[in-house]
């Protein structure tokens, strides 16, 4: 449950493997600094549980 209230949905099991391809695809063609790109990709895989 977030702040606010609402309830938040992790992404479903049968999409996991799809997802975590999409977040190596997104950190191996990032340009971003370093730090950004770790707080960003450690947000996105946290998002994608349960992996």
């Amino acid at each position: 449950m977030t702040l606010e209230g609402k309830i938040y949905y992790y992404c479903e099991p049968i999409r996991v493997p799809g997802e975590i391809e999409h977040l190596v695809d997104l950190i191996n063609k990032s340009d971003y600094h370093p730090l950004e790109l770790g707080a960003g990709a450690h947000h996105k895989l946290v998002a994608i549980h349960p992996f």
